[in-house]
């Protein structure tokens, strides 16, 4: 009586001094949410295509996506650590059931004047763990957020490392484009050197007009090896990206700038900040939150009393040959109860750990949410410049063009110097050089919009995680 007065006595002082954490909420810290990205163009709501990369139209760049997706190291190491994270779901889940073992036994002792003597026995003893505070249920459960995080993780940096090998096609492409730039002035330098030389062979030009187009041309030549070790650079990084040795490969031929690719599609007007709900790393972050706020539970519930079933069935004999024998059957039933009466305020601690561990991820899903907003809200203002720049360019190129034309024809008729060549030239290949710039950052900047709206393509995965908890619950 006075132990179980004791046991009575002591819970009861446990349940009154323990505090149940409460779950945080994850939009608590996070500012008030508009229903749409503020520099979103205004209309009708669309969706974001699924794959995002198609939309470029570009079988190649299609083919390596996914090349990318089998053979790349970061996405196939987050893989595994996402198999680590389901194997510990596996461990959590386990330690809810009964343990239940084999065991073999057998002695021979003797000892002064006593006989030898033997004995055998076999059992099958158990221990369960009688889960009453729901400290096992809520590491499961932590187990379980722990995994969706680690998956979404996995994805975050699936799309990562896509949009990465997308930046980095687009700028081979664009490395390329400008080589085929660079030997377009190189050709036009070499036709205006033999001018020169024509007319100065008639005397229709001067020693100075001569070297200035020798100049030019040796300048222009020069620039082609810089823009060839930055092609080269583009194609290496795709190779490492696809898992393969950075080999680069030999400068594709001369692409004309239209063809080049084509302009994506406008963006969707009206896109609603959900959107923003299918970034992993948004959903890595609200289940890492999860996770914590359950652990807080668990050490919660490690301040109160275990119970501990332990059981054992089977046979005991001093002689082998009559061990399975109905007489040599034995079992047991035990139960026992572990209450923490003083360890110094250990486990309490551990608690205002575990809850304290939980508010500093409140704190980091909340930044995490505020700078995935701005990161779509920055999207979105460049790609508006970057239309503008680019409509103020193709003026530029046009006019330079036609400022070049009439240099040329005005100094093949003796009507100006070869000065004025040379500066239409400078300023026309300029052009180019701009135009090529502003149509690569047009395209890297919907590649940096597809990456922080998040992907509509990861629903299916989602709906596949669904299935794989449930059968991890079901078992």
């Amino acid at each position: 009586m006075k132990r179980i007065f004791l046991s009575g006595l002591c819970l009861a002082v446990l349940v009154a001094a323990c505090a149940k954490p409460e779950p945080h909420d994850p939009l608590a810290r996070v500012p008030e949410i508009p229903p749409r990205f503020m520099e979103a163009p205004r209309g009708e709501t669309a969706d974001v295509p699924d794959p995002w990369w198609e939309e470029f139209g570009q079988p190649e760049l299609n083919g390596l996506v996914q090349e990318v997706i089998a053979n790349n190291l970061d996405i196939a190491r987050a893989a595994a650590l996402a198999d680590q994270a389901a194997f510990r779901l596996s461990q959590a889940g386990a330690d809810r059931w009964p343990s239940v073992s084999l065991r073999a036994e057998a002695a021979r002792q003797s000892g002064g004047q006593l006989p030898i003597t033997e004995w055998y026995s076999v059992s099958v003893p158990a221990v369960f763990e009688v889960d009453l505070w729901g400290r096992l249920s809520k590491l499961s459960g932590a187990a379980r957020e722990s995994l969706l995080a680690a998956r979404e993780n996995r994805r975050a940096v699936l799309q990562s490392v896509v949009a990465e090998a997308v930046s980095a096609w687009i700028e081979a492409r664009g490395q390329a484009l400008r080589l085929s730039v660079a030997q377009k002035s190189v050709d036009a330098y070499q036709e205006n050197l033999d001018l020169v030389r024509r007319r100065y062979a008639s005397g229709l030009a001067s020693a100075l007009d001569l070297t200035r187009a020798r100049r030019a041309l040796a300048g222009a030549k020069a620039r082609l090896p810089s823009i060839e070790t930055g092609l080269q650079g583009a194609q290496k990084r795709l190779a490492v990206l696809a898992g393969r040795y950075p080999a680069g490969s030999p400068a594709p031929t001369d692409p004309a700038l239209s063809p080049w690719m084509p302009d994506p599609k406008p963006v969707p007007p009206g896109l609603p900040s959900e959107l923003l709900e299918a970034r992993p790393d948004i959903r890595a972050a609200r289940a890492r939150l999860a996770a914590a706020d359950l652990q807080a539970a668990a050490a919660w519930a490690a301040r109160f009393p275990s119970i501990s079933l332990t059981g054992s069935l089977g046979y005991a004999s001093p002689e082998l040959s009559s061990l399975t024998d109905e007489d040599s059957e034995q079992w047991s039933l035990d139960a026992s109860l572990l209450a923490p009466l003083f360890d110094a305020g250990k486990r309490k601690a551990r608690q205002k750990e575990a809850e304290a561990a939980a508010s500093t991820l409140a704190i980091e899903y909340a930044k995490t949410v505020l700078t995935a907003f701005t990161e779509v809200e920055t999207a979105l203002v460049a790609q508006r410049l970057i239309a503008q720049r680019q409509k103020e360019i193709e003026t530029l190129v046009a006019e330079a063009k036609a400022g070049r034309d009439l240099a040329v024809s005005r100094y093949e008729r003796g009507l100006a110097d070869y000065l004025a060549v040379l500066e239409a030239e400078q300023a026309y290949l300029d052009a180019r050089l701009q135009e090529v710039e502003v149509r690569q950052a047009g395209l890297q900047n919907r590649v940096t919009l597809h990456r922080v709206l998040g992907g509509a393509w990861v629903e299916k995965d989602k709906q596949d995680d669904k299935e794989f908890l449930k059968k991890k619950d079901d078992s």
